[in-house]
């Protein structure tokens, strides 16, 4: 814990007195003089400690003062805890003293950072400002041997704590905020949400096989372990067949999100296909109404549309649907000779066609009886392809 002394200087006031009319006057208001000076304990509110002290992680230097009293506002920077010296002159009443870092405010971070405040009046001869962890927690993901290899929430990866052949991995995270973790294994992807952490916590999270092939997650503090079943797919892939990609792989196991790139053709383009459905049989036959088609595609490329196919009586409608600028479902229906015979959103598709089914006989490519197809890239696209599925759905929900 670090204490900040703050001795005021007190300057004399003289009063004058006029002769005359022995009126006194008002005296002139004199500024003091400050000294912030930070005094460095050994502790520094703790956070519990295992092989690797979280402590380690605090940034010491590279601080801002902002000071303000009656007069307005005056700002220090790259102040340091450890040595340095501020002296503020020309106080005036009351003042507040805020002591912060300019990285406090990341959501995840390989560091944390401290947080000071006081307040005072003029005719004070010292104040203490208390620098404590008020933003950050530690999570900890146990290494379990060689079970796990790695953790990471969005794009930050944690940090090994050791040279160790199986290392726990850690990161300090915002307080009062809730972060989705996801922790690689040998046998996959898992994930846990930690919900609101508290500042100045750790989280230890250990992960360990089941016979019954489960991930069990312990979230310590007493926490009810938390399974994933079964540990050979811990994530339902929002889409399991993709053509035209390598180095497909679920990334977020909380939404089963998918990413990949392109594989050169024998022609030199570059499409990718991923199937909604396939290996349909005719009990697949649904109704339009029963039907809610969505995707969501994330590219190095605009060239995103899902195709759809619906027999209309004995007639074949071939649907291309995009997503227009307000985010609705647009669609453009051709008939077997490729001319458009309806175009709208896809609300005005299931009035205008109420009596439309899924076509499950359709084939695609190498694939038989395919629908709900989303393609990235054109036919002519000779550009290599980079993307993300986050969605890719047909059923209305029950």
């Amino acid at each position: 814990m670090k204490k900040f002394i703050l001795p005021f200087i007190l300057l004399p006031i003289f009063f004058a007195c006029n002769e005359e009319n022995e009126a006194i006057e008002e005296p002139v208001k004199e500024g003091r003089v400050i000294t912030i000076r930070p005094v460095i304990e050994e502790q520094i509110t703790p956070m519990n400690e295992s092989n690797r002290d979280p402590k380690e992680g605090l940034i010491y230097d590279d601080y801002t003062i902002i000071f303000e009293d009656e007069r307005g506002v005056r700002t220090f920077e790259e102040f340091s805890l450890r040595d340095t010296l501020v002296t503020v002159d020309q106080v005036f009443g009351s003042f507040t003293i805020v002591i912060s870092h300019n990285n406090s405010s990341d959501l995840v971070s390989e560091n944390y950072y401290l947080f000071g405040e006081a307040h005072g009046e003029s005719v004070d001869e010292s104040v203490t400002i208390r620098m404590r962890n008020e933003q950050f927690a530690y999570v900890l993901v146990d290494g379990a041997q060689d079970e796990v290899t790695g953790a990471r929430i969005d794009d930050f990866q944690f940090l090994a704590d050791s040279e160790e052949e199986y290392p726990n991995f850690y990161a300090y995270v915002q307080a009062d905020a809730s972060h989705k973790i996801v922790i690689n294994t040998v046998r996959g992807l898992a994930g846990v949400e930690l919900v609101e952490a508290q500042a100045d916590k750790k989280y230890t999270y250990s992960v360990n096989f089941s016979t019954d092939g489960k991930i069990i997650i312990d979230p310590g503090f007493g926490g009810r372990p938390i399974e994933f079943d079964p540990i050979e797919t811990p994530s339902a892939p929002v889409v399991e067949i993709v053509d035209g990609a390598e180095d497909v792989e679920v990334v977020d196991p909380f939404t089963g999100a998918v990413t990949g790139v392109s594989v050169e053709r024998p022609d030199g383009t570059h499409q990718v296909w991923a199937y909604g459905a396939t290996g349909l049989s005719r009990d697949d036959n649904k109704a339009i109404q029963e039907l809610d088609p969505h995707f969501k595609v994330t590219a190095n490329t605009d060239e995103v549309s899902m195709s759809i196919y619906l027999k209309n009586g004995v007639d074949l409608l071939k649907i291309g649907m995009t997503y227009n600028n307000e985010g609705e479902r647009y669609c453009e229906i051709k008939n077997e000779d490729n001319e458009v015979i309806f175009v709208g959103l896809w609300d005005q598709v299931v009035e205008e066609y109420p009596e439309a089914k899924v076509h499950t006989t359709r084939p695609d490519g190498v694939r038989l009886n395919c629908n709900f197809v989303v393609r990235i890239g054109w036919s002519g696209n000779d550009d290599p392809i980079e993307f993300r599925i986050d969605e890719l759905s047909y059923e209305k929900s029950l």
